[in-house]
């Protein structure tokens, strides 16, 4: 962890790197890593036409900045647009969705988890689809 008490990420030169797609693209930005603090992290993500399954393994909260962001269970649809902040509990099954670019700001409850998260990953990768409209 930092000694430093404040870090400030600038959103000039910010890095995004892709994480999945095609078809679409994930790409993220995280900032607030292990490093900083192990019981909070946070990043930025954009979206673009894609639809992703996932089981969140703690709290999240996704702020949305840009566009129309969606989060899918079963047939129920989750919609948040810019201004919006969608919760979401730990252990729920969902699907990340958006049509078009959208672009978000996120934070989780436990950066201790990130073992655990890339076998959970690894497995999503396989079924990244377009998302349904």
């Amino acid at each position: 962890m930092s000694d430093d008490p404040i870090t400030i990420f600038k959103a000039q030169g910010r890095q995004f790197k892709k994480i999945a797609g095609p078809p679409g693209a994930l790409s993220v930005a995280r900032l607030v890593e292990a490093h900083h603090s192990t019981d909070l992290g946070a990043g930025v993500a954009v979206f673009e036409d894609i639809s992703i399954p996932w089981k969140v393994l703690y709290n999240e909260v996704f702020y949305v900045l840009e566009g129309e962001f969606r989060l899918r269970i079963g047939e129920a649809l989750y919609i948040g647009v810019p201004g919006d902040l969608m919760f979401i509990k730990a252990g729920t099954e969902f699907r990340y969705e958006s049509i078009g670019r959208s672009k978000v700001f996120f934070a989780l409850a436990d950066t201790t988890k990130h073992e655990e998260e890339r076998g959970v990953f690894e497995e999503s990768l396989k079924h990244v689809r377009p998302p349904k409209p």
